[in-house]
């Protein structure tokens, strides 16, 4: 293969009562920060990015 796309995905997992805080902190930092994204966000947004930082609660 001659061309290799390659993705730089940042998984931030956090407990539920700082998940807003550490959202707005990253978002503050960049434009590319989604809040527990479903599929169909995923499909439609993340997917056309090469680097994000995604903020889920475990």
């Amino acid at each position: 293969m001659l061309h290799q796309l390659f993705m730089n995905y940042k998984v931030v997992e956090v407990d539920k009562d700082s998940i807003e805080a550490v959202f707005n902190t990253l978002t503050g930092l960049s434009k590319k920060v989604f809040l527990n994204p479903t599929s169909e966000i995923y499909l439609r947004y993340i997917g056309d990015f090469n680097e994000v930082i995604i903020v889920k609660n475990w």
